[in-house]
């Protein structure tokens, strides 16, 4: 007679940032009966329970019970179960932490995620948060000047406004850059030159500024763009070999 598969125990995990407290099924309350009555259904319970109430950008290993929680789930050898994966954090270096430690995520509701998965949405949960923090810089630069002064007194606001646009139409650029390098992959054995011809000619053109004025590829600047997606390549070819 085959045995019966022995249920996971969970290791459970909520958070909230300050601002998030008052919406609507994201409050702990919300996230921990979730996370027990879906332990409960598809496991064997939860091991522990761990909440933060943090913002989930930057470093997560400065979440004390973010830690508290790893700690536990490679004691004990468990999963950790969320509602979603943006209450992990919005940062890429979550990923990096539950891989380098072999613990697997689940998520109420649709079971065990693969890593190519849960890097997806933490990507788009970092997205998500970059976005945000340029429609914050956008509204900061209608404030009148002594507006903007009291409110970040440590921080130039146009450079910090400039810095946070530049990063968001460069990564969109990127990805919109590399799936015309999928698309046409013998770009990629060009010599620089050729290909900031080519993309010029195309006009996949370089980022567009606020005036609207655009700038054309350069050796220099297309020899970045190679390198930033040989990395990519990188990424998704170990992702693969991960997941199998």
């Amino acid at each position: 007679m085959p045995r019966r598969p022995q249920l996971p125990s969970f290791v459970g995990y909520s958070r909230v940032s300050t601002s998030e407290q008052s919406l609507m099924g994201l409050s702990l309350m919300a996230q921990q009966d979730a996370i027990r009555a879906y332990a409960g259904d598809a496991g064997s319970g939860l091991v522990s329970l761990h909440e933060d109430i943090r913002s989930g950008a930057g470093d997560p290993m400065l979440r004390p019970d973010f830690r508290d929680a790893l700690k536990t789930a490679e004691q004990q050898k468990c999963p950790i179960l969320v509602t979603s994966v943006d209450r992990l954090g919005r940062d890429l270096r979550v990923y990096d932490v539950l891989v380098e430690r072999h613990i697997p995520v689940w998520v109420c509701g649709e079971g065990k995620i693969t890593r190519r998965e849960l890097k997806l949405r933490l990507r788009a949960a970092s997205d998500w948060l970059l976005q945000r923090s340029i429609l914050a810089a956008a509204a900061q630069a209608n404030r009148s000047p002594a507006q903007r002064k009291k409110s970040v007194p440590d921080l130039p606001d146009a450079r910090r406004r400039g810095a946070l646009k530049n990063m968001g139409r460069a990564a969109e650029r990127d990805m919109k850059l590399f799936r015309v390098l999928d698309d046409t992959p013998g770009f990629l054995g060009l010599p620089r030159k050729d290909l900031a011809a080519v993309l010029n000619q195309q006009l996949h053109f370089n980022i567009v500024d606020q005036s609207g004025r655009q700038r054309e590829w350069t050796v220099r600047s297309v020899g970045g763009l190679r390198q930033r997606y040989r990395q990519h390549l990188q990424e998704q070819s170990d992702l693969d070999s991960w997941e199998t």
